[in-house]
């Protein structure tokens, strides 16, 4: 995998699926963390402002 030798980055990038699969589902509920400078803050905050339908 591209991201292998960085955890952190693994774990955002798993974090943002676990929310687009939610909001596919149509079962998302809480608040998106878009705070931060990593490279998954701007996918986070385009969940945040467009959810999928």
């Amino acid at each position: 995998m591209l991201f292998s030798g960085n955890k952190i980055l693994k774990s955002r990038i798993e974090e943002a699926v676990k929310i687009v699969d939610l909001m596919t589902d149509g079962e998302l509920i809480g608040h998106i963390d878009t705070s931060g400078n990593d490279p998954v803050v701007p996918l986070m905050q385009a969940l945040k402002k467009k959810p999928l339908r």
